[in-house]
């Protein structure tokens, strides 16, 4: 019972710091501003972040300040299906650019 229990021991120890050591490896590396994301970044998310994704990308301008905007939840829910289509057809393109560009036709209407 003994050896069983130091084994035990043993293993869960090495996979904490296998753990550790790889979300230290991860953390080292920033995230890319959302103004940099392509389409296959947003993408890559799960789906039900993405709308937040285009809410956020909606409400900032390129340099990262709010920007004074009257699109709304509606207006959210209304273009995240185009910009998961439109970016699915070129996964590299830019995320942010579809957003603005489909923001200013929306106010537009």
């Amino acid at each position: 019972m003994g050896i069983k229990t130091l084994c035990l021991a043993c293993s869960l120890a090495a996979l904490s710091c296998v753990t550790f050591a790889d979300s230290k490896k991860k953390s080292n590396v920033p995230p890319k501003p959302i103004t940099k994301w392509t389409c296959a970044d947003f993408l890559d998310i799960e789906d039900d972040f993405q709308p937040y994704a285009v809410g956020w990308a909606t409400a900032y301008s390129k340099s990262g300040k709010p920007e004074d905007t009257d699109f709304d939840v509606d207006g959210v829910d209304t273009i995240t299906p185009y910009i998961v289509t439109v970016c699915a057809q070129n996964r590299k393109a830019s995320f942010w650019a579809k957003v603005k560009d489909k923001v200013k036709q929306w106010m537009l209407m």
